[in-house]
């Protein structure tokens, strides 16, 4: 586009601060797309857009061939930015017009940007910061796996949001396209039912990872997690109670000292359509919920943690070259004598070998699985699998409970991805030479299973 139509654009009397100018041979439906992307984003952060040209381009020759892009102008009128998106396989990337939108909005000043190699996946899941914030309503709690619920008082409610927010959120905001990964047969999972199948074990279905279509965004929320566990914990829990409730914001208190961090993960939730919107007021922070949340509530009250912990493990495997690229959580098996169980992560090695992890919130539904958990294990399980028992939170005295239950490796959530990346190489390697294989038992350990 030369810079006499930009200027024409930029200076067109009556026009509104967003145009929106589309290649010649796109539908007339991406305009509205576009328009609606931006000002969602801008909404979701709380701020206005500042006046901006976005030009949509055709990126042939590849996905390399057009890179996103932005310029600033300024003219009589004031500062102007021009967007350049390119259109990949014919659609529009949201993820990279939400991270040109979040140069322009540091740059025009409506927020401070501080980026940090904190979470990977959606660019949105960068730090962001507005110079003043506002904040909304009700708290944290719901955590739940199906059966379990984690236990603990919840903080303070308020009855409805502050003022401030009121006056801006009175209901819950835009419709979320965020689906839940769902379950697929064995015929899908084909490499890792035929794993399973080597150890006696039939795979009756499973949750692929990484999942794709709208409920891919899902699991960029696990990098947040793994970046920043107690506080992306404590958003999650809230808007678990939030929907649970009905209501259409929730508040999460931040520890002392860490209200910023605490908002940029709320902001990260928006980025990704989790949440709404996200505001702070003094210590809190509050949470917009979207329109359609209630169908992630399974989501939301635990299918998180599976997710995050798959994340974890396919990471730390890739680092050493070691995943085959499958993985899947939630994965429900048939034993010989027809009983079936669900294991909560399954990942497949390129060496032929098995991580399987069991997750849980609660401490005490870990505890309770563990005798049918480590039975699997000696009966079905190879030597050079490994296994993991994963617990969201817990203090040293409870996850030595948990290993003593299940005398495997236990890995919190807290310990960071370093330490998840140790336990599995001491599974592996116990020998300490890169040569041991399996997961040594504890001693006088043996178990026996009739089969």
């Amino acid at each position: 586009m030369g810079m006499a139509l930009l200027e024409r654009l930029l200076r067109r009397p009556g026009s509104g601060p967003l145009r929106v100018v589309l290649p010649p041979s796109s539908a007339p439906a991406l305009r509205r797309e576009v328009e609606d992307a931006c000002r969602e984003y801008a909404a979701a952060l709380g701020v206005r857009l500042p006046a901006l040209v976005v030009e949509v381009v055709e990126a042939s020759g590849g996905r390399r061939a057009a890179r996103p892009s932005w310029e600033r102008f300024e003219g009589p009128g004031g500062v102007r930015y021009r967007l350049v998106v390119p259109l990949r396989d014919g659609r529009l990337e949201a993820a990279e017009l939400r991270e040109l939108l979040l140069a322009v909005l540091a740059d025009a000043g409506a927020i401070v940007r501080e980026v940090e190699a904190r979470a990977g996946g959606d660019a949105a899941v960068h730090g962001l910061r507005r110079p003043s914030s506002p904040a909304p309503s009700p708290a944290p709690a719901v955590e739940e796996r199906v059966e379990e619920k984690q236990e603990g008082p919840a903080p303070p409610m308020a009855r409805r949001p502050s003022p401030r927010v009121w006056r801006r959120w009175r209901g819950r905001g835009w419709l979320t396209d965020l689906e839940l990964p769902l379950p697929v047969g064995s015929e899908e999972l084909p490499e890792l039912a035929e794993a399973l199948g080597r150890r006696r074990l039939e795979l009756v279905e499973a949750v692929p990872f990484p999942a794709t279509g709208p409920a891919a965004r899902l699991d960029a929320v696990a990098d947040l997690v793994l970046a920043e566990p107690e506080l992306a914990m404590a958003c999650l829990r809230a808007m678990a109670r939030g929907v649970e409730r009905g209501w259409a914001v929730v508040a999460v208190p931040a520890p002392e000292g860490m209200a910023g961090r605490l908002l940029r993960v709320g902001q990260a939730l928006a980025g990704v359509r989790l949440a709404a919107g996200a505001m702070r007021e003094d210590e809190r922070v509050y949470l917009r919920l979207p329109m359609g949340i209630d169908r992630l509530v399974a989501y939301l009250q635990g299918g998180w943690l599976e997710r995050a912990v798959a994340r974890g493990v396919v990471r730390a495997l890739g680092q050493r070259n070691m995943w085959a690229g499958h993985a899947a959580t939630r994965a429900r098996v048939r034993l010989g004598g027809g009983e079936e169980m669900e294991l909560d992560v399954l990942v497949l090695t390129r060496q032929g070998a098995i991580v399987w992890a069991e997750c849980a919130l609660s401490l005490p539904n870990l505890v309770q699985r563990a005798p049918r958990r480590r039975l699997l294990r000696g009966a079905c399980f190879l030597p050079e699998d490994v296994v993991l028992a994963v617990c969201a939170q817990a203090s040293a005295e409870e996850a030595e409970r948990v290993r003593r239950a299940y005398g495997w490796p236990v890995w919190l959530l807290g310990q960071g991805r370093d330490a998840l990346l140790e336990a599995l190489a001491g599974s592996m390697y116990p020998s300490g030479d890169g040569r041991g294989a399996g997961l040594a038992r504890p001693a006088g350990e043996q178990v026996v299973v009739e089969r």
